[in-house]
C-alpha cells in the first residue's frame, strides 16, 4: 500500500492539561512506587579510561582556551586515576581514530570519560564537534566535516561498561552558523543512554564563554570541583553549575542529562559538611526563589520568561524545595524554557511526590497514565489513579479533575458517573478559587474541566471565557485550546482567522503541539494562506522537540516532496522517531519503506515487525499489509489462515483493499472455507467504495 498523506492532527494522544500546583504530605505508598534502581557500586581498582580533545587552531574564529582546557583536564583526570589519551587541534580523521581506539579500550569494563573543548554546533537536532581544518559553508557540510557527538555516545554505550561520562565544553559562539537557515546557536539537548551522564557547558541553544583567563569559564569551575573529595558525580556538576552561574552573573548555566544507575566519585573520601544556615533560613531562600520562578513563568510582576523561571526552580530544587521540584517536572514535560526531557521530568516529579507534594504526586499520575518506557515506567492507569487520588486528598484542583476524568472514562478504576460529577464539582470549586486569585494555570485547568469534564459539569461558553483569560496572560496551552475552540466553533462562533492568530501565539512561545497544529493549518490553508513550505517549517520545529505527530507529519511531507525537497531517507528517519514513540501511522509507513527499500535498506522482516506493532493498535492499513505479508510469505512464514484473520480485522473497519482481499479468499477457499455468499458480501462492500478489482471479481462470481 502506498503511503497515506499526512493528516491534520489537532488532537493529542493524552490530555495535555494534567498538572497542577500545591504542597503537602508524604505516604509509605509513594516510596513503594519508585522505579527500581540498579544497585551496581564502584569496583575497587576498576579501570578508568578517558579521551580528552581540545581544538582551538581554527582558520576562522580560533579559540584561545580549548588546548589549555584539554591539557588541564588531562592532568586532573590522571590525578583521579584515569588513563588519559590527549588529542590537541585534531582533524576529523584523527578524532575518528581516537574515538575508535577509545571504544576498544572501554571494552575491558570500568568507567569511560570523553571530554571535548572547542567549536560545536547543532544541526537538525544532532550535535557535531568541529575538527580543526573543517571546510564548512552550509549545514549539509557539517554532517560530512564534523564528528557527530552521538558517534561517541554509541561507542561508549556499546562497550557496556559500568558508567560513561560525556563532557562537552563545545557551546562557544559558532562562526560557521551565520549563513545557516536555522541560525544555530550552541548545542541541542541529548538523551543519555542507560548508565551515562552527559554534561554541557551551558543550556541547550545557548553559548558559553571562552574565558578571559587560562581556561574557559566552565572548565575552570570543573577543574576546581574535581579536586574535592567525597562528591558524587551529580554533586560535582551541581557545584559547577552554581559556580558558573555566579561567575557569569546568570548569563551561562551548565546543563546535564543523566541516566546513571550507580554512584561514581572522582575523588573518594568524605565530603566536607557545609555550614547549616538553619532550616528556616534555607526554606525561606528556597521559597523566595520558587515564587520568583512562578512570577517569571506566569508573567506576574516580572516579564514572562520560562528560561529564567527554570533557573529559579532549579536553584530552589537544589535546596530541597519540593514544590520547585514538582514545577521542574512540568517544565521538562512540556518543554517550557528547556527541551522536553521526559526522564528528567519523571525524576523531579518522583522527588517531589516522595516529599508529599501534591503537584509531584499528580505528575507521577500523569507519567503512569502515559507511560515512560525509557525510564522503566509502563503505562498503568491503576497506578495513575492512585497518585491522582493522593494529590486530590490534599485538595489540588487539577488532581480532583483527573480523578473525575478517571471515574468518567474508567481509567484505572470502575466507571462511576456519579463519582465523576462529584469530583468534577469539587475540582471546579478549587480551581475557581485559585483562578479568581490570578493563578493563570488554574484558569487553563478550569477551562479544560468545563470543556471536557462530565456532561453535568460542562459549559463551553464559560470554558472559552476562561481559556481567553489565561491566553491573554500568555499561557501557551490556553492559547492553543482557545484556537481549537475557534476552529470547531465550540463555545465561540467558528472563526478560522482567530484560530490561526491564537495558534500562532502559542507556537511562537515554543509549544510543540501548537507548532504541529499550526503546520497543519498552513498545509490546509485554515485561517491563513495555504503554504506547504510554512507547514514544513512548523512541523520541523515541533518534531525537533519530540512531538510525535509532527515527526509523522514532517515524514509525510518529505516522502511526498510537499513544501520541501523529496527525501525518502529523511522521511524514514522521522517516521522511525515517531514509530519508536508508538504512533501507529508512523509504524505502518516505516513498514512500507522497509518492505519496498525506499529510504532504507530493504528488509521485509523489519516491515512485518512494524506492521505488526501498528496492526496490534488497530491500524487498518497495517492490518491489511500484515495480512498480505502472511499471504505471500514475505518477511514471515506464509500462513493463509493468519492472512485471513488480519484481512478480516481491517475489512471490518471499512478498508476497501482488505474487503477485496477477504472476499477473494472467501471466493477461492484460501485460508478459510470457500463461501461464495460471504465473498459476495465483502466484494460488494469494496466495490461500493470504488474498487474496480472488486467489481471485476463480483462479475466472475456472477458467471
Amino acid at each position: 500500500m502506498l503511503l497515506r498523506p499526512g493528516r491534520v492532527l489537532f488532537g493529542c494522544l493524552l490530555p495535555c492539561l494534567l498538572l497542577g500546583q500545591a504542597a503537602g504530605q508524604t505516604s509509605g505508598e509513594n516510596r513503594a512506587l519508585r522505579p527500581q534502581q540498579d544497585s551496581s557500586a564502584p569496583v575497587p581498582g576498576e579501570q578508568r579510561v578517558a579521551l580528552v580533545i581540545g581544538n582551538g587552531a581554527y582558520r576562522e574564529s580560533p579559540l584561545r582556551n580549548p588546548v589549555n582546557d584539554a591539557k588541564a583536564m588531562a592532568s586532573a583526570l590522571r590525578a583521579c586515576g584515569f588513563q588519559v589519551d590527549l588529542i590537541l587541534d585534531a582533524g576529523r580523521k584523527q578524532m575518528l581514530d581516537a574515538v575508535r581506539g577509545f571504544g576498544q579500550k572501554l571494552g575491558a569494563g570500568g568507567v569511560g570519560l570523553f571530554y571535548y573543548a572547542g567549536h560545536g554546533m547543532a544541526v537538525r537536532g544532532a550535535n557535531y564537534l568541529i575538527p580543526v581544518g573543517a571546510d564548512i559553508a552550509t549545514e549539509e557540510d557539517v554532517q560530512s566535516e564534523g564528528l557527530d557527538a552521538n558517534t561517541v555516545v554509541a561507542r561508549m554505550d556499546t562497550a557496556k561498561n559500568r558508567l560513561n561520562l560525556l563532557i562537552l565544553d563545545a557551546c562557544r559562539n559558532n562562526p560557521f552558523a551565520r549563513s545557516f537557515r536555522g541560525g544555530s546557536r550552541g548545542l541541542a539537548q541529548m538523551e543519555a543512554p542507560s548508565g551515562t551522564f552527559i554534561a554541557f557547558a551551558t543550556a541547550p541553544g545557548a553559548t558559553a564563554a571562552d574565558g578571559d583567563g587560562a581556561n574557559g569559564l566552565y572548565t575552570q569551575q570543573l577543574l576546581k570541583t574535581l579536586r574535592e573529595p567525597g562528591l558524587k558525580v551529580e554533586e560535582v556538576f551541581k557545584k559547577v553549575r552554581i559556580g558558573v552561574k555566579q561567575a557569569s552573573h546568570d548569563q551561562q548555566v551548565p546543563w546535564d542529562s543523566s541516566s546513571l544507575t550507580g554512584d561514581f566519585y572522582f575523588q573518594p573520601g568524605t565530603a566536607p559538611v557545609p555550614a547549616d544556615p538553619g532550616p528556616r533560613v534555607q526554606d525561606d531562600r528556597a521559597r523566595g526563589m520558587f515564587e520568583k520562578g512562578l512570577a517569571y513563568h506566569r508573567g506576574q510582576g516580572l516579564p514572562r520568561n520560562d528560561s529564567e523561571a527554570l533557573l529559579q526552580f532549579l536553584q530552589a530544587a537544589d535546596l530541597g524545595y519540593a514544590p520547585a521540584m514538582a514545577y521542574l517536572g512540568r517544565m521538562y514535560t512540556f518543554g517550557w524554557g528547556t527541551p522536553v526531557q521526559v526522564r528528567k521530568a519523571l525524576e523531579y516529579f518522583q522527588k517531589a511526590a516522595e516529599a508529599g507534594d501534591p503537584l509531584g504526586q499528580n505528575g507521577m499520575g500523569f507519567m503512569y497514565l502515559r507511560g515512560v518506557p525509557e525510564a522503566g515506567i509502563e503505562k498503568d492507569p491503576r497506578q495513575a489513579f492512585r497518585w491522582f487520588q493522593l494529590a486530590a486528598e490534599q485538595g489540588l484542583g487539577i488532581a480532583l479533575k483527573n480523578v473525575a476524568d478517571a471515574y468518567r472514562l474508567g481509567q484505572g478504576v470502575t466507571p462511576d458517573q456519579g463519582r465523576a460529577v462529584l469530583y468534577a464539582r469539587r475540582a471546579q470549586e478549587a480551581l475557581v478559587k485559585a483562578a479568581d486569585s490570578g493563578d493563570v494555570d488554574a484558569m487553563a485547568w478550569l477551562a479544560n474541566l468545563l470543556e471536557t469534564g462530565p456532561e453535568a459539569a460542562r459549559d463551553l461558553d464559560l470554558a472559552a471565557s476562561w481559556y481567553r483569560k489565561a491566553a491573554e496572560q500568555g499561557d501557551a496551552m490556553a492559547q492553543r485550546s482557545l484556537s481549537l475552540m475557534f476552529l470547531a466553533g465550540r463555545g465561540v462562533a467558528k472563526d478560522e482567522a482567530q484560530a490561526a492568530t491564537w495558534m500562532r501565539r502559542a507556537a511562537e512561545q515554543g509549544n510543540a503541539q501548537a507548532q504541529n497544529d499550526l503546520g497543519a493549518m498552513c498545509a490546509k490553508g485554515l485561517g491563513l494562506a495555504k503554504s506547504e513550505e510554512q507547514a514544513v517549517l512548523w512541523y520541523r520545529q515541533a518534531a525537533e522537540q519530540g512531538e510525535v505527530h509532527a515527526q509523522y507529519n514532517l515524514g509525510t511531507m518529505l516522502a511526498g516532496g510537499r513544501g520541501v525537497a523529496k527525501s525518502e531517507e529523511q522521511a524514514a528517519l522521522w517516521f522511525r522517531k515517531a514509530a519508536e514513540q508508538g504512533l501507529a501511522d508512523a509504524q505502518n509507513n516505516l513498514g512500507v519503506l522497509c518492505q519496498s527499500g525506499r529510504g532504507v535498506a530493504k528488509d521485509e522482516a523489519q516491515a512485518v515487525a512494524w506492521y505488526r506493532k501498528a496492526a496490534e493498535q488497530g491500524h487498518m492499513y497495517a492490518q491489511n499489509n500484515l495480512g498480505a505479508m502472511y499471504k505471500t510469505g514475505r518477511g514471515v512464514a506464509a500462513d493463509d489462515g493468519l492472512a485471513v484473520i488480519w484481512y478480516r480485522k481491517s475489512a471490518e473497519q471499512g478498508y476497501l483493499q482488505a474487503q477485496y482481499n477477504l472476499g477473494w479468499c472467501c471466493a477461492h477457499g484460501v485460508g478459510t472455507p470457500k463461501d461464495l455468499e460471504q465473498a459476495a458480501v465483502w466484494l460488494k462492500k469494496s466495490a461500493d467504495q470504488g474498487n474496480d478489482a472488486a467489481v471485476q471479481e463480483l462479475k466472475k462470481l456472477g458467471r
